[in-house]
């Protein structure tokens, strides 16, 4: 049995490295790494933002079975560490915030969670945190079985923190014509905790009232400070490519090297007014935002592979398992394996179908064909149902949209006129929303954080502008 490295980069688009055809030097390491592994072209994260998507990723269930859409939400039960489990693998994971814990505490054995042991959640070195614990347990490892390493990183989630050699490694813009509004919040320089002025004032900007004035309108944003915020986002992928690269080198000088899958994903991407809008977890789930990195090694198979065909997050752990020579997958994971096909460098003739499931929107692609309609989600409130309701009509998203990724991959033209190839896709989203019922084992319904918990919970999520 083989091991498995297995990181999820937060916030990280697919096509703002250099293997997925980038024009800066973002990604020298993972460049690297793709011409000597499999890269998958056409992978899907379940959802567009972290707890949905990584709840995905453990339990290899879309949202509607999860139906987790919350960070305060703890993974009861999940097939994947069964499986681990049954075959001996010692599993680990270092990650960066806290709500790791309400999602992976009961199912992923050893958790350490780098704000808490060996940094603070706006560190600039939060990266770099990362990368010693995972080379810090890497080193001192000697056990006799396989082990599933886990390991969070940041990446290009704003606000952006970064040490001083990457504060300004690809800025392009005059200073002057940058809205300093936006700098303060997107770019914080202080490095202790901010202190409220006054009873109830918030210890983080509002970052998240800042966005949705953005993606609303009510806040214009200039071409000079998108193209700084984007700069920004370029050097917080170098910072997180570099460290990625020291856990790698410290993995190569381990016994286990050979025996070792080592994956690179992220959990979703990022909108930089792509299409009008920055950031994610919002309506839209255009490509930017949920077509993800994918980037397998194997020491024992160097050739570069690409694989065009859509792959969906559920399918990524089982594949990865069975990579490390897990040959009997749960029933239920059978199915998800798409290493059968990894050899074959086009898509096989029966496409797979992959599913988004948004709080505002879902989406299917089968093919080069996607469609996207509003549905807001039904494990939302009816109170914040209706607020989505709202929201799309406000933002003017009340659309189908229907789009040729083959001959339109920035989804530009959109076809939901041409009925003939409409119906077929939205009679699949809709019998997906329909018959996919939630798990009960999945998520325990009666888990509660305690009120200490909740505060840092909600202490995380502000500095990352998510309340």
């Amino acid at each position: 049995m083989r091991s498995i490295v297995f990181i999820v980069v937060d916030t990280l688009r697919a096509d703002h490295l250099g293997c997925y055809g980038y024009h800066r030097s973002t990604s020298p390491f993972l460049d690297t790494l793709a011409e000597q592994s499999s890269v998958l072209d056409a992978c899907y994260s379940t959802s567009n933002f972290t707890a949905p998507a990584f709840t995905s990723l453990f339990t290899s269930t879309y949202p509607y079975y999860h139906g987790n859409f919350f960070f305060n939400k703890q993974i009861a039960n999940s097939p994947i560490k069964e499986c681990l489990d049954a075959h001996r693998f010692d599993t680990h994971a270092i990650v960066t915030f806290g709500f790791f814990k309400n999602l992976l505490s009961r199912i992923w054995g050893g958790l350490e969670v780098v704000t808490e042991t060996r940094s603070f959640d706006f560190s600039k070195e939060l990266t770099g945190a990362v990368s010693d614990g995972a080379i810090e347990w890497l080193e001192r490892w000697d056990g006799d079985r396989p082990f599933c390493l886990f390991l969070h990183y940041r990446g290009g989630h704003a606000p952006y923190r970064l040490p001083a050699e990457y504060e300004t490694l690809f800025d392009s813009t005059d200073p002057d014509d940058i809205d300093q509004e936006i700098v303060e919040v997107f770019f914080p320089q202080h490095i202790e905790r901010p202190k409220p002025k006054k009873k109830g004032e918030r210890t983080f900007p509002r970052k998240h009232q800042l966005v949705n004035a953005m993606n609303t309108g009510r806040r214009k944003v200039n071409k000079a400070t998108r193209q700084w915020i984007i700069d920004k986002y370029d050097a917080s992928i170098k910072c997180t490519d570099d460290n990625v690269a020291r856990v790698f080198e410290s993995l190569k000088s381990h016994d286990r090297y050979r025996d070792t899958i080592f994956a690179v994903f992220s959990d979703h991407g990022e909108e930089l007014w792509d299409h009008g809008q920055f950031g994610h977890a919002d309506v839209h789930l255009y490509e930017e935002v949920i077509r993800t990195v994918g980037i397998i090694h194997d020491p024992l198979r160097t050739e570069a592979v690409r694989k065009a065909e859509p792959i969906s997050h559920i399918q990524v752990m089982p594949s990865l398992m069975r990579l490390a020579g897990v040959r009997a997958l749960p029933k239920q994971l059978v199915s998800f394996d798409f290493t059968t096909d990894m050899e074959r460098k086009s898509s096989i003739d029966q496409p797979n179908l992959v599913f988004c499931i948004g709080p505002h929107k879902a989406a299917v692609r089968q093919g080069n064909l996607k469609l996207i309609e509003a549905s807001p989600c039904h494990y939302l409130s009816k109170v914040k149902r209706l607020r989505s309701v709202l929201r799309i009509l406000w933002m003017g998203e009340l659309r189908r949209e229907l789009y040729d990724l083959g001959i339109d991959p920035r989804e530009k033209d959109n076809l939901a006129n041409q009925s003939t190839q409409l119906r077929p896709l939205s009679s699949l989203l809709k019998q997906h929303i329909r018959v996919t019922k939630r798990r009960s084992d999945i998520l325990d319904s009666g888990f509660k954080l305690s009120a200490a918990e909740q505060e840092k919970l909600e202490e995380e999520l502000r500095s990352l502008g998510y309340l």
